[in-house]
Parts: structure tokens; sequence; C-alpha cells
């Protein structure tokens, strides 16, 4: 299981290849890969770049992202002559750590396995994280550095007497980057640093422990400590807003819940753990259904009869990844706990999961197969290894076409693709456009658009602005709305009351458009607050 093994370096250039292959393929078939919500950050960043600081609609600021993924995207528009450029070639970027990742998965995998398992473990994250990875949200890079953190750990963890300082500094690095690439990961940290003090660990060390604790928690600290001062100067709060909009939405849908009104908060909750089990339409759903309960069996085993399993590859993961083993399940009981409703599940959240399911599998196959042929390094593993990567590209490839169908056909992509196209022909340059979804309209259209369901505005709109829609649109100068409306509302994860019913009368109608055959349209209107006309 050497990690300068030419073979494995070999099989891993291959799946990166297929990889780099198969994601240019995607983004020259022209179909649009990028989330709603990670046109947010593409327009933030063009923002930055341009020296307009961290703002969406370029008058308003916002702090509603984790930071690492917008830091990457920054450069990206210094570099792109244009908006369209920058899309492909953050799409790339996307695609390019992807690469990076699986050659992770692989690697680390080749630490607890053999070669046929360790491609297994490798292919399962593909297929598994084929559809969240190009969207254009953070978790491309946050799946790359908290996969470099738990190689380095599992590296580490063999003989923690001959591990250096440096390595442990190396770790606090990575996990002080895999904070900013999403800030819940800050636990992970912490699992770890407690996993370095545990007495039975502590007695291992060759150095005082307090020098190892240190060397992890000290970058993640300054990080923190950083991100938060950074916050209180940028915009007066430590924490992003779009957390506190996912809270006050997730206690709306708790309140509708009628197992919340029948059974109280605990029995709501209890049948909210299922919830991804009853969206099985979606493949990253199925998965991360898949995913969650992987960890939480695998914490089980950890807790209670790790001993049993036999020695061998399944055995070497319980060991080696407890501290992932113990975020993965805090991190899916945290969501569940906090949030409700879809809120709760975003496929891009999870990374962990995907990860140790891979490698659940990859461990299974592997100890069955050990038990078939004793020499774990038979000639045949090759073959078989080689068979298993053919699979790639096809499973990988299916997963993510599948993804696009369902994306352009049942949901509200395209339609927030045409609202842009319109609004870029019809509204003209230098006006303010509202938009509850705001994020392809903002990017794609060329115009300043605000958004209004507070994820990527201020926290002044959060706490006082929303509450008077009429005021706010004459003091942000709005003078069109455009979006995704239904029985005239928009089409948002919480139906709120919308606060302009003081000028309602002065909303215009530009264009309704129900062409999709569903229940809402795309509608434009022309905010004549002054009577002026458009």
């Amino acid at each position: 299981m050497s990690a300068r093994d030419p073979l494995d370096w070999t099989i891993s250039a291959v799946f990166a290849a297929l990889v780099l292959l198969a994601g240019v393929w995607q983004v020259a078939s022209g179909v649009g890969l990028t989330h709603e919500d990670g046109f947010y950050y593409f327009k933030i960043a063009q923002h930055v770049a341009s020296g307009h600081g961290s703002t969406f609609d370029g008058q308003h600021l916002t702090n509603g992202y984790h930071p690492l993924w917008l830091l990457l995207l920054v450069p990206v528009f210094w570099l792109a002559p244009s908006a369209g450029a920058a899309l492909t070639v953050g799409v790339l970027v996307q695609v390019a750590l992807s690469a990076v990742a699986v050659i992770l998965v692989y690697h680390t995998a080749r630490l607890l396995m053999g070669r046929v398992g360790a491609v297994v473990a490798a292919q399962l994250w593909l297929v598994c994280s084929a559809s969240v990875t190009l969207g254009g949200q953070e978790f491309a890079v946050h799946a790359v550095v908290v996969l470099a953190v738990a190689h380095l750990w599992l590296r580490a963890r063999p003989d923690v007497t001959r591990v250096s300082l440096a390595t442990y500094g190396a770790l606090g690095l990575l996990l002080a980057l895999s904070t900013l690439a999403r800030l819940e990961t800050i636990a992970l940290a912490g699992m770890i640093g407690g996993w370095l003090v545990w007495p039975r660990d502590r007695r291992q060390h060759s150095r005082p422990w307090a020098a190892h604790l240190a060397a992890v928690g000290l970058p993640v600290l300054l990080v923190s400590v950083g991100y938060v001062a950074a916050n209180l100067v940028l915009v007066g709060d430590p924490f992003p807003v779009s957390a506190a909009v996912k809270r006050e939405w997730s206690g709306a849908l708790l309140a509708a819940d009628p197992w919340f009104q029948s059974y109280g908060w605990v029995g709501a909750k209890a049948r909210h753990m299922l919830w991804p089990l009853s969206k099985s339409e979606s493949l990253s759903t199925v998965h991360l259904a898949l995913g969650i309960p992987v960890v939480g069996g695998l914490w089980s085993f950890h807790c209670i009869a790790r001993r049993a399993v036999p020695d061998g590859a399944l055995r070497r993961l319980m060991r080696g990844a407890s501290p992932f083993l113990a975020f993965g399940l805090a991190q899916a009981a945290g969501y569940t706990l906090v949030y409700h409703g879809s809120l709760s599940y975003p496929p891009h959240y999870f990374v962990v999961q995907r990860w140790l399911a891979a490698l659940l599998v990859g461990a299974v196959v592997e100890d069955r197969l050990s038990r078939l042929r004793p020499n774990a390094q038979n000639p045949r593993a090759v073959p078989l290894s080689v068979l298993a990567l053919l699979l790639v590209p096809l499973a990988a490839a299916v997963e993510v076409r599948a993804w696009q169908v369902a994306r352009q056909e049942d949901g509200i992509v395209a339609p927030l693709h045409d609202a842009a196209d319109w609004v870029s022909r019809h509204v003209p340059a230098e006006a303010v456009v509202g938009s509850w979804n705001a994020g392809a309209i903002g990017f794609l259209s060329g115009r300043a658009v605000v958004n209004l369901d507070g994820l990527v505005n201020s926290w002044d709109y959060f706490r006082q602005g929303r509450r008077d829609l009429c005021q706010y649109w004459r003091e942000s100068g709005v003078t069109y709305l455009v979006d995704i409306f239904e029985a005239n509302q928009p089409v948002t994860p919480v139906r709120t009351p919308l606060n302009f019913g003081n000028c309602a009368h002065r909303l215009r109608l530009l264009l309704t458009d129900d062409r999709y055959r569903a229940s809402w349209r795309i509608e434009a209107y022309f905010v004549d607050l002054e009577g002026a006309g458009p």
C-alpha cells in the first residue's frame, strides 16, 4: 500500500483523466451545469474582482456565502474577458478540483485496502458526487480540502510516534481551509483535536501532546478569529446572513409540518430524519440517504462491536476514521435538528458521508476478496481494477446527464435562464431589478439585481428592510420585478407574506409566460412608485 507505488499513481491518473474528459464534455455539451445558488457565488466574485466589495447587487454588503470558493473565483474574473467566459472557466476549475478529489479518494483508500477495493471506492465516490461537483457552489473545493485532511490523518495514524510536528501543522492548515470552505467543518477540527488529546493516544506521542494540539488548532483558531473579525467590520455581525434566513424559513416549515402539529417537535424531527428516503427521485438524495445511515452504522460498530470485526480493511477504516465518523454523524444530526424540510439535506452540504460510504463499500469488497485469495497482491487484482475503471466514465456520465435532464424538464432552471434573457433584452442597462430567485437572473442578465429572499442581501435587509418592500424598493432604486410566480407569490422554499400592499397598485405587468405547463409562470412587472411609467 505504498503511496509511491507507480501502478497506484497510474490508476489514479487514469481516474483523473477520465474525470477531466467527462467534465470537458459536459461543458462542451452546452447544457447548464451551474445551480441557481451557484450564480450567487459567481456574481459576488465578479463584484469583488471589480473592486465593488462583497456585494451581490452592487449596493448592499453581504456575507451570505462560504468564503474559500468565492476567493478562488475572484481571480477567474480578473483573467476572463467576459462573464460568460468566467462562468466556463469557473466550471472547469470545478472539473480540475473533482479530478484532484478522486485522486485523494483512491490514495486514501489504498492506505486501508488493496487496489480492487480502492478502485471500487473511487468509482463509487465519482458516481455519488458527480451531480453536485459542478453546480457552482462550494462542494468541489470543500471536498478537496476535507479529503486532503482525511488522507493526511490516515497516513499519520498507523504510527503517531513518527509523525513530525510539521505534519500536524500541515493538518492544521488544511483544517483551517476546510473551515473556510464550509464553516461547520470547524467541528471536524475540534474532533480531530479531541482524538489527539484522548488518553490512549497521548501515551503514544513521542513529544508533549500539547505541541501536536497547538500545531493543529492554532491555524484553525487564527482563521476563525479572522473570519469573525472580518464579518464584524464588514457587516456588523459575526455570522453569515444566509444561515439566519434559512433558520427562519425552517421555523416556518416546521410550524406548517402536520407531524409537528400532531406530535410536537420531537415527532416532527423524528420523521424528518427519514426525509431523504422520501425523495428518491433524485440520485444525489439517494446517495445521501444511504450515506448518512452508513456513517451511523459505522459509528455504532466503532463504539460497540469494533473488536468483533475481523482484522482487515473494514476494521482499519473504523479505527482510523473515528473523527470523521463522529463529524459525519454530528453534521447530519445538526442539520436535521436546526433546519427543516429540504433545507436540512441539500446534497452539496455533505462530503464526509459520501466518502465514508465509498470507503465502506471498497473495504467490504476488499475483505471479501482477501478471503477468496489470501495473497492480497494477486496479479488478478490488476485486471479487476482495470475492468472497474472502464465503468467510471459511463456511470459518471449517466449520473450527470440524468441530473441535467431532470433540471431542464422538472425544475425552474430553464425558466430562470429565460427570465434572465428577457431582462437582458427588455430592461434598460441602468435599471435595478428585484427578484427572490436572483442568482441566474442577476448573473446572466448583466443588470443590477437585488436579492429579495435575503440569502445574499444585507443584514439590514433581513432585520428591517424586507418589512416594508415599497420603501426598500424606493431606497434601492428597484423599478422592475422579475421572477417565477405562483398564485401571485414567488416560488421560494417558504411562502412568506409579501409586504408591498401599499404599492401593489403600482406594479404594472409586462410579461407573463406559462409555456412550461406548470402551476407557476415567469412574470415581470414595472415598479411604478413615482407614477412615471416604463
